[in-house]
C-alpha cells in the first residue's frame, strides 16, 4: 500500500527548494498566500489528517512539489510530538511549541539539513529563504492546530502521542 499523497498538486503559486508554496488557512503573517476560511482544506490540514497513517510508511514516492511540503510537515509534526511528550498541558505545550517553531532551522543544501536528497538545494539564496519564511509560517500553523487535537478534550490524547515514538521514512527531523 502506497503512502498518502497530496491532493493539492495544482494548487500551488510557486515553489522553493522543490516545495510546493500552498495557500493557508491562518492569521500569521508570511509569505503564503490567505485561503478563504471555509470548507477547503489546506496542506496543514491535510497533514494532519493523513499524519497516523503516513508515519507509518518507510518509503514515500514523491509525485509532486506539494508530496515534498507534505513530507517536511509530517517530519515537523512528528517532531512536534517529541516535543510535548515533555509536557503535561496545553499551555505548556503552546510555549514549546512556539519556540520549537520559532527556532532557527537549515533549508536543503545547508549544514544541519538532515531530510537528505529528497528537497533540492536551492538555485539562489532567495529561494532558500522563501523556504524558510514559509516554513516558519506553517510551523507556527501547524503547531496550533496539533494542539488542539492532541488536547481535544482537556487531556492529553494517548492516540495522538502513540505515534511520537514512530521515525517516517526511518529518519527524524532535529
Amino acid at each position: 500500500m502506497p503512502a498518502y499523497h497530496s491532493k493539492l498538486q495544482g494548487t500551488s503559486v510557486g515553489d522553493a527548494c522543490g516545495c510546493a508554496i500552498l495557500p493557508l488557512r491562518t492569521n500569521l503573517r508570511g509569505p503564503a498566500p490567505i485561503l478563504p476560511k471555509g470548507d477547503q482544506e489546506d496542506i496543514i490540514d491535510e497533514t494532519l489528517f493523513y499524519f497516523r497513517a503516513n508515519i507509518m510508511f518507510r518509503n514515500f514516492a514523491v509525485e509532486s512539489n506539494a508530496d515534498r511540503t507534505l513530507i517536511y510537515l509530517t517530519f515537523y509534526a512528528q517532531q512536534c510530538l517529541r516535543e510535548m511528550e515533555k509536557t503535561d498541558d496545553k499551555q505548556a505545550a503552546n510555549r514549546a511549541l512556539n519556540l520549537l517553531a520559532n527556532k532557527t532551522f537549515a533549508a536543503p543544501g545547508e549544514a544541519g539539513w538532515q531530510l537528505g536528497t529528497i528537497f533540492p538545494a536551492p538555485r539562489v539564496r532567495d529561494e532558500a529563504e522563501m523556504f524558510k519564511a514559509y516554513f516558519k509560517q506553517c510551523r507556527e500553523e501547524l503547531g496550533t492546530r496539533l494542539i488542539e487535537r492532541v488536547f481535544a478534550d482537556g487531556t492529553k490524547s494517548k492516540w495522538w502521542q502513540f505515534f511520537s515514538k514512530r521515525r517516517f521514512m526511518g529518519k527524524e527531523m532535529q
